[in-house]
């Protein structure tokens, strides 16, 4: 699983831009800090109960279950067997307060593993780069201790940039089984906010890989079964490999083999996601714009110079804000336009899919087993004897007159 890390700072067109980022670097699960917003009415979010620390599954793996999302700071869900924790915290909070959350999240992760804890904590450690440590970094790695994670950042690269202020406040810690491949580095991405995105891979050896993700299908294609021929199928069944098999891996390539003399293959998927419906050539060329004229800002050294490319680099921002604004506003006009020529079209499939139950997809074989069974009780059936109800009075007869 692809992982993104960051804090958008409330920022919808960095949320926006976050999205194309997730298509375009194929990302799993975003671990986010400060969204702009976090749907309550959908199953891809899971949020705390501020709103300020949310994890967004964007890819191949649902979320199987919300452990936690009452308090305020963090929030906990299984995705694909890991259990992921998202954590904000303001550096407005007072020390106490920032302790009462770090206990609540300790005392929540109990008993869960593998984990990932991640998020923007506003705390300072050396251990993570930074020049000092101060109290909330002394307060993150004493509770961390305590659930035996290891620390995932790696290198001095600074997570947040503001001006000419910069620090390394957003931090990731996960079960010492994941650390070995975590491959933890901060991309140069454009976001537009103050915060780059940190990006991190999470692979478990038996957990499903992203050919299984889908079901079973040798050499990762299915077939066409609309062109399924039932009379070619048992006859190749019949006169093949299959009545010879005695190993499973045999039984596997005769029943490949017949459904290949029985049906075409389907073409093979290119792993490609379409972008986000307001992505233009123009958005596009505006964001290089935007992000060669930070990296020419960044590369300068005399303070005049750097502070009249700043202002480049600003006003190219903002015009890219605009440009995705003003796309997401056009489409969005387009899709009213829409609904009185065709009622049952996009805007209506776009609409369900908003209405959907927020319920996390549960996976687990022995769970949704233990769920059939409370919803549907097995007992012995009812005593269905014939009875006879005698009237105690005479039936009143029908009679005809004039009403």
């Amino acid at each position: 699983m692809e992982v993104a890390q960051i804090n958008l700072n409330h920022c919808e067109e960095a949320q926006a831009l976050l999205s194309q980022v997730m298509v375009e670097e194929i990302g799993d699960i975003a671990i986010v800090s400060e969204p702009y917003s976090a749907p309550t009415g959908s199953s891809s979010w899971v949020a705390d109960k501020t709103g300020n620390a949310a994890i967004w599954v964007t890819g191949r793996y649902p979320i199987q279950r919300v452990v936690s999302n009452t308090f305020e700071g963090f929030c906990i869900a299984e995705v694909n067997g890991v259990f992921f924790c998202s954590c904000y915290a303001p550096p407005s909070w007072e020390l106490e307060r920032f302790h009462v959350m770090l206990d609540n999240l300790v005392a929540e992760l109990d008993g869960h593993r593998p984990l990932v804890i991640a998020g923007d904590f506003n705390a300072l450690a050396v251990e993570w780069g930074s020049k000092q440590t101060n109290s909330r970094g002394d307060a993150v790695l004493e509770s961390f201790a305590r659930l035996g994670v290891t620390l995932g950042n790696t290198g001095t690269t600074p997570t947040f940039n503001r001006n000419e202020r910069t620090s390394i406040v957003d931090i990731t810690f996960c079960s010492p089984t994941l650390s070995e491949r975590l491959n933890w580095r901060v991309s140069d991405a454009l976001t537009l906010s103050d915060h780059n995105v940190v990006r991190y891979a999470i692979i478990q050896g038996h957990r499903l890989t992203s050919s299984s993700a889908h079901g079973s299908r040798v050499g990762g294609r299915g077939w066409k079964t609309e062109s399924f021929n039932e009379d070619f199928f048992k006859e190749l069944l019949a006169f093949g490999d299959f009545g010879e098999a005695v190993s499973a891996s045999q039984i596997v390539i005769a029943l490949t083999k017949a459904c290949d003399g029985a049906m075409p293959r389907r073409k093979p998927p290119n792993g490609r996601r379409p972008p986000v419906y307001w992505w233009n050539a123009s958005i596009k060329r505006q964001r290089a714009e935007c992000v060669a004229a930070r990296r020419k800002m960044q590369r300068k050294r005399c303070p005049e110079v750097k502070q009249q490319l700043r202002i480049v680099y600003i006003a190219a921002r903002s015009e890219l804000k605009r440009a995705i604004k003003a796309s997401k506003r056009q489409h969005f006009l387009k899709l009213c336009d829409e609904i009185a020529r065709k009622p049952w079209g996009l805007a209506f499939n776009t609409l369900m899919n908003k209405v959907k139950s927020s319920e996390p997809v549960e996976q687990c074989p022995v769970k949704l087993k233990s769920i059939i069974e409370t919803l549907f009780p097995t007992h012995a059936p009812p005593n269905l004897s014939p009875t006879i109800n005698t009237p105690e009075t005479d039936p009143v007869p029908i009679t005809t007159g004039d009403y």
